[in-house]
């Protein structure tokens, strides 16, 4: 899971980097000088005004405090969501930048080779379950063969005994 994790944020990056990239394509081709940063500093702007902090006015509630309760868990929420969607567009505007700037890197590249590298994963996986599978059943095998094996020793063992 971890890897997958991990997978998915590469994608991300590397989707993000493209952005810069495509960017950089479309103002060669017009002729456009842009200074980035203060393109994405004013493109890309994190609104958190959607997410109020509700005021808790603590004297007016009754002695069920499960609405004070939840009242602070949906402000910590808020704030959480606020978080992370601050830092995905600084990450973003760092992304498209690095991208923009570094314009000899070709980062679509990158994205053609990821549907095979998933393909190629995919069937890893695949074989890591028939892996698991097999395995008890080629020790089934192996034990109930040597069991068999060591049975016939014991019995031809027994046999020459018997014999002389």
């Amino acid at each position: 899971m971890r890897l997958l994790n991990l997978f998915v944020i590469f994608i991300l990056f590397i989707t993000i980097f493209s952005i810069g990239n495509v960017l950089y394509e479309s103002d060669k081709e017009q002729n456009i000088t842009r200074d980035i940063y203060n393109y994405t500093e004013n493109a890309l702007i994190w609104n958190s005004s959607n997410f109020q902090i509700e005021d808790i006015n603590v004297s007016n509630l009754p002695e069920n405090t499960s609405l004070l309760t939840g009242k602070r868990l949906s402000n910590v929420i808020m704030k959480g969501v606020d978080f992370l969607g601050y830092t995905l567009f600084e990450v973003s505007k760092w992304g498209i930048e690095f991208g923009y700037v570094r314009n000899e890197i070709n980062f679509q590249n990158i994205l053609e080779i990821i549907p095979s590298t998933v393909k190629i994963v995919i069937w890893l996986m695949i074989c890591m379950l028939i892996a698991k599978i097999l395995l008890p059943l080629y020790a089934i095998c192996y034990i109930t063969i040597y069991s068999i094996k060591s049975l016939i020793n014991k019995y031809n063992i027994a046999n020459k005994r018997g014999d002389t």
